[in-house]
């Protein structure tokens, strides 16, 4: 369960962090434009310095990891499995940069066998992956998209998002109940 106002807040943030990159509410912020913002580095698995080129290539295709955020005096880094589409990739940044953004702890590593997994704080991933949905499209974009009578693939291509993430955020803002009439002409 997200704290009251969590939502609503994450709209808003999201608002907030286009205005000041200087983009309009509707318009597409990147990922990676909003980890400069941050001054958050985006690496990927062969750019980690000592890593074994058959680890890397095991590791990119291993599809249950897609992103990984680590932090050392202050400065943070991704790790991004670019083995995954490029749309993925967009909302896997969106979801570690959304911890960054809401200034959750690092939850560390935890080995077993031979393998590092990393901790997952259940909250934090749930506030991870709604503010993560809300800076990649918020509801506003969402809004611009149905007044444009744009198509949930022309919704996708605009904001690099998956079909399934156009889908989500449709639903879960309940954009489709307000603008009916757009809805109905293709959902």
């Amino acid at each position: 369960m997200l704290k009251r106002g969590f939502k609503n807040g994450s709209e808003k943030k999201s608002l907030e962090l286009r205005r000041l990159l200087n983009l309009k509410p509707h318009e597409y912020l990147s990922a990676r434009e909003l980890a400069s913002y941050y001054k958050v580095k985006i690496i990927t698995p062969e750019e980690v310095p000592r890593f074994d080129k058959q680890c890397i290539m095991k590791l990119l295709k291993y599809d249950v990891w897609s992103a990984v955020t680590l932090k050392r005096d202050n400065t943070f880094a991704i790790i991004l499995n670019t083995d995954h589409s490029i749309a993925r990739q967009e909302s896997d940044l969106f979801h570690e940069l959304a911890h960054i953004v809401c200034g959750h702890d690092m939850s560390g590593f935890v080995k077993i066998g031979d393998t590092y997994f990393r901790r997952y704080n259940k909250e934090q991933e749930e506030e991870a992956e709604w503010l993560g949905g809300c800076l990649h499209i918020p509801r506003k974009c969402l809004e611009w998209a149905f007044r444009s009578n744009m198509s949930p693939q022309d919704i996708s291509n605009n904001y690099t998002a998956s079909d399934e993430l156009v889908t989500y955020r449709i639903n879960v803002t309940g954009i489709k109940n307000q603008y009916r009439y757009y809805a109905s002409k293709f959902l």
